[in-house]
């Protein structure tokens, strides 16, 4: 009898124990959500910023609709290379998206893992923070989606 309480008091301090990191898990993660929600609307206001004073390098209309293979215009943004902006008007998302993806990139705002818009096929990659990509499950065949690129131009698509 003994044994089985002193195993019994070992099995709930170690469901405790585990009770404690799951919660620690959970707050780290919240945590984690809201600090890349901020990041990435602070690397937004900047971006729109510098977008809207630099126009200087502007890529015309004709030039990527004869030559779509052409690089996709960047703006440096304190060091970070940005393609442009993602909206999802349905979630009320509006995200600046890097110009190519890394793990530490992924933390602060969506990514271009590949591609390109002019080629119709970018690939954009993000985590599945609230602020990010969290709630992409909950869009419908139809609402919209925009990337604008830094140098203005709107490219409609719509979930499929």
């Amino acid at each position: 009898m003994k044994y089985k309480r002193s195993v019994g008091n070992a099995l709930l301090c170690l469901g405790v124990v585990l009770l404690l990191c799951a919660l620690g898990l959970f707050l780290h993660n919240q945590q984690e959500q809201k600090r890349a929600g901020e990041a990435s609307a602070a690397l937004l206001r900047r971006l729109n910023a510098e977008t809207m004073d630099d126009k200087g390098n502007s890529l015309s209309d004709v030039v990527y609709k004869q030559n779509p293979e052409v690089e996709m215009p960047v703006v440096y943004v304190d060091g970070v290379a940005c393609v442009g902006t993602l909206q999802i008007p349905t979630l009320g998302l509006e995200l600046p998206v890097w110009s190519a993806w890394s793990y530490d990139g992924l933390k602060t705002a969506p990514c271009r893992y590949a591609g390109s818009v002019y080629l119709d096929n970018m690939v954009i990659a993000a985590h599945n923070y609230l602020s990010h990509f969290g709630r992409l499950h909950t869009l419908a065949v139809g609402d919209p989606v925009l990337f604008t690129d830094t140098d203005g131009h709107v490219f409609s698509f719509s979930v499929a």
